[in-house]
């Protein structure tokens, strides 16, 4: 059987799409670009390990639709992010620099394709989900506990 690879890509693309469209609904409904990312990253992590926990075609292929859609919605929210955190006169050099650890990850995981199973490959891919969750935790918790100083000084001023 040929797969039809035109299909499965237009499919993809459309699911990076919704993804963007999740994004502004999420964003219209009032959360705030770091709780959304806590959940992109969650959904993410547990669309990589559904191939680990089946060898069926159509929940692994309904788990790529789904991280694609967290990918077009990452996209959005990781410039939001961006641009809230990072001053617009260091922005090119932090990029740059930041993409040193992401070139990294891609090689190793591009190695280990060809070295160790699939499913092995798909929970490290999870595995560095859930370690990007946690750090979207983190950084939700640091940006309300701000707000929370910053509501304080307003108030004894």
């Amino acid at each position: 059987m040929q797969v039809p690879t035109g299909l499965v890509y237009a499919s993809l693309m459309a699911s990076i799409a919704i993804g963007g469209c999740i994004l502004t609904h999420l964003q219209q409904s009032g959360f705030t670009p770091e709780t959304i990312s806590i959940g992109i990253f969650a959904v993410a992590a547990v669309s990589m390990f559904v191939p680990v926990l089946s060898s069926s075609l159509y929940p692994t292929l309904a788990a790529f639709f789904i991280f694609e859609m967290c990918v077009g919605a990452y996209d959005g929210v990781a410039g939001i992010i961006r641009s809230k955190y990072i001053p617009d006169g260091q922005m090119g050099s932090i990029m740059n620099i930041m993409r040193i650890p992401l070139n990294i990850l891609v090689v190793v995981g591009t190695k280990m394709e060809g070295t160790y199973s699939h499913s092995t490959c798909f929970i490290y891919c999870g595995m560095w989900h859930v370690i990007t969750f946690a750090m979207a935790v983190m950084l939700q918790r640091r940006s309300v506990t701000a707000k929370k100083v910053e509501q304080r000084g307003k108030k004894n001023a």
